[in-house]
């Protein structure tokens, strides 16, 4: 497989509901997409990411998925069927949403579900997993990410969503190197472009991510 993209996926939520009445109900606010392009010799990263201001229609956020989410290759995200796609499904304009129905598995494409399970067999957070393998990840509680959000200081949820979708690449590198002997040649192929994209870049979630081992 000498052309293949592999995209990582994370997702920005609020919840405003949970601070008036107890209840949980995430809104997505943001996404991301960091993917690693290889072709001709070449391992090209790229990051993206859209964040919701006030005013914004919601299902706006949809419709940057669809016209930025690389039209083929492998797509990840951390608790993908679990949290990410129930929290997109909510947005207005989600049953025309051609990435929404790729990433439930109605159009063809190869997508990875990474989750995380403790011993009593529930789900781990991001940053809990991402923790087993010393990676960094954004741990803001639900009172700080939705007061960042509702000031409009997008910064913060910027932050964290390009360091959530680090995090989710450098899981699935993880995961792929350790199912096959294939997997583990692709990892250690992809692995030293990840590394120089981290070092040439000048935002501050590259600057954490470099400053680990994972």
């Amino acid at each position: 497989m000498s052309h293949y993209t592999l995209t990582a996926l994370a997702i920005a939520t609020v919840d405003p509901v949970h601070l008036v009445a107890g209840a949980h109900l995430e809104h997505p606010v943001g996404l991301a997409l960091f993917s690693c392009h290889v072709g001709e010799g070449r391992t090209d990263f790229s990051l993206h990411c859209s964040v919701l201001q006030h005013g914004d229609h919601p299902g706006e956020l949809l419709g940057w998925l669809d016209r930025h989410l690389p039209p083929t290759g492998i797509v990840t995200g951390y608790a993908l069927d679990e949290q990410i796609l129930p929290a997109l499904t909510r947005l207005p304009g989600s049953a025309g949403s051609p990435a929404l129905a790729m990433l439930a598995g109605t159009r063809p494409r190869v997508v990875i579900n990474l989750r995380g399970i403790d011993d009593d067999g529930e789900l781990v957070s991001l940053a809990e997993a991402c923790a087993e393998i010393g990676a960094p990840a954004s741990c803001r509680d639900a009172h700080d990410r939705f007061t960042d959000w509702a000031w409009s200081r997008l910064a913060p949820v910027m932050h964290a969503l390009q360091t959530d979708a680090i995090a989710t690449m450098k899981l699935v590198l993880r995961q792929i190197a350790a199912r096959t002997a294939l997997g583990h040649e692709v990892e250690a192929r992809l692995r030293p472009g990840l590394e120089l994209w981290l070092a040439a870049s000048d935002l501050p979630a590259a600057q954490i991510h470099r400053s680990c081992t994972a």
